[in-house]
């Protein structure tokens, strides 16, 4: 009801809520296919997953837009796997197991 007063009519509401059902959705399942072992049937699936086991593998500063793969390519995050290994931020994963033997 309160969605409805603020958006004005059942038609938005519904859509609104609709739409940001499904994008939680295709955001949870993308989520799981990329943090388990599950072998996607479909290219598009294949590549998120590849995409955001860089983030974990490689470096956490990088390839943050798993669900959308172009919101990287946007804000600069998706570099080639040789350019990211040059860079070697603070978020690699060399220098945060460096950190972690030195303590």
């Amino acid at each position: 009801f309160l969605l409805k007063l603020m958006l004005g009519n059942w038609d938005v509401t519904l859509s609104g809520i609709l739409g940001y059902a499904s994008a939680g959705m295709v955001y949870e399942w993308t989520h799981y296919i990329v943090h388990t072992k599950v072998v996607p049937c479909s290219n598009f699936f294949r590549r998120m997953k590849n995409h955001h086991r860089k983030h974990h593998v490689l470096n956490s500063e990088y390839w943050l837009g798993f669900s959308l793969i172009q919101m990287d390519d946007l804000f600069g995050t998706n570099p080639t796997v040789a350019e990211a290994k040059k860079r070697e931020t603070r978020g690699s994963r060399r220098n945060v197991e460096e950190s972690m033997n030195k303590g």
